[in-house]
């Protein structure tokens, strides 16, 4: 879990970046760049977005922590009573464990995620109801036959059922499958009546309902990331945009001023039922504006495959950006914690602090993670670990990567009282090599050591 948590914050970010970007840039590429390009180049990030994992580069330029699991917390014991110290260090690190801040993430992310689609399924069912109820086959000869001329025009055979339904506030289509227009009147103009039903026969032969929900799927998936709402608002303008273009192409300025005077017309219709699973002919007022300028706008434009093209290679190379600590999580190599010599000093100090029951000197040399797992058990003992006897007599250290393993040898009164190996792991924190959790000590047979 901690692994895909990582992924999909990764994933979240990195194309959050290019999401922004394209935002921004989209008034001054839509000068240049022919709408429907920038619509589709939209659905590189939506596809990068949905799809979390992708190849990793081994140079990140922003680097991630690692999610944590859990944090050791052992304190060194004596051989005398090593029964009884496996025993505290069980209960010590039942209590590290006792948050798993993993897991309450990831079912916090999976009821959020729930959340978001119920909401659209709950929506989308009423929406349905609302049509059942109110829609009506619409049986004006003269509208079902510019349905038909204009279906030939745009080469579509499949059926396409026309309801008159009262209860929808614009002309939209509906149905993956069975596709629907929904008109909120019956009264529209001959003049009107092909625009519509050309645009929303543009959006079913074009798949745009599928799109839309590969949209609702990402921003379900980031439901926690606002950028993605801001995202899905530009993708259903800029699908408008370009569904408009494609209606009015090879068209002078006198059918470019019909067809606007035609989505004006509608803003006349207060907003009733409404649901993501549907085409809109109508954008909302504040995205009116911006589609009138793009009708009237007769320039030629060029097609946008060089964006599309970009777009791909920052999504395919999001790895080299952003690195969620994958490689922390089975281990750093020791040239991104330390070098060997680092550790093997930390882990001296470490073991002559043990053999010193210095409880104060191990302590500042734990990251923080371990320094908070172990505070309360340093303090009920103050500060001096370990027990007068046995003793640690003498110690020697051997290093691999970001791990050291510390070889105690203890005596007492009566003589060697044993041989007991301690593993060390280490975290490079704010600039500082420091040891990140240890095990208990285990004794081993003196010829293994």
């Amino acid at each position: 879990m901690g692994d895909f948590l990582a992924a999909l914050l990764e994933c979240s970010v990195s194309m959050s970046v290019p999401a922004l970007l394209l935002m921004a840039l989209t008034p001054l590429l839509s000068k240049r760049y022919s709408a429907k390009w920038l619509y589709y180049a939209w659905l590189v990030i939506v596809a990068g977005l949905i799809l979390p994992f992708r190849p990793c580069f081994t140079v990140p330029v922003f680097r991630m922590s690692p999610v944590y699991t859990a944090v050791q917390r052992i304190i060194p014991v004596n051989a005398g009573r090593i029964a009884d110290a496996a025993d505290r260090t069980g209960a010590v690190n039942q209590g590290a464990a006792a948050v798993p801040w993993v897991q309450i993430i990831g079912v916090l992310w999976l009821a959020g995620a729930a959340v978001f689609f119920i909401y659209h399924g709950l929506r989308h069912a009423r929406f349905r109801r609302l049509v059942r109820r109110w829609g009506k086959p619409a049986d004006d000869p003269q509208m079902l036959r510019a349905l038909e001329r204009i279906k030939g025009d745009i080469n579509i055979t499949k059926p396409v059922k026309l309801l008159i339904a009262p209860c929808v506030s614009s002309p939209m289509m509906t149905g993956f499958l069975n596709p629907v227009i929904l008109l909120p009147r019956s009264d529209f103009s001959p003049d009107e009546l092909p625009y519509i039903f050309r645009h929303e026969l543009v959006h079913f032969k074009r798949k745009d309902l599928w799109y839309k929900s590969m949209v609702i799927l990402a921003a379900g998936v980031h439901w926690f990331n606002p950028v993605v709402y801001l995202m899905a608002k530009a993708i259903a303008l800029q699908c408008e945009i370009s569904c408009d273009a494609e209606v009015v192409g090879g068209t002078g300025l006198e059918a470019r001023q019909r067809y606007s005077e035609t989505i004006l017309g509608v803003i006349k219709q207060k907003p009733k039922a409404q649901t993501a699973f549907s085409t809109n002919f109508y954008s909302g007022r504040t995205g009116v504006k911006k589609r009138i300028f793009s009708i009237m706008d007769t320039k030629k434009k060029k097609a946008g495959i060089l964006i599309l093209c970009l777009l791909v290679i920052g999504v395919l190379g999001t790895g080299t950006v952003l690195t969620a600590g994958r490689n922390a999580g089975s281990g750093l190599k020791t040239s991104q914690i330390g070098t060997s010599a680092s550790v093997q000093n930390i882990a001296g100090k470490w073991a002559e602090a043990v053999k010193k029951r210095d409880g104060k000197a191990q302590y500042h040399l734990m990251s923080r993670q371990c320094q908070s797992a172990v505070y309360d058990e340093y303090c009920s003992c103050g500060w001096q670990t370990g027990q007068s006897s046995p003793w640690v007599e003498s110690y020697r250290i051997s290093v691999d990567g970001n791990r050291a393993a510390v070889i105690y040898q203890y005596a007492a009164s009566t003589g060697p009282a044993g041989t007991y190996k301690q593993t060390l792991s280490f975290v490079k924190q704010d600039g500082r090599l420091l040891i990140d959790s240890f095990s208990s000590p285990k004794e081993i047979p003196a010829q293994d050591a």
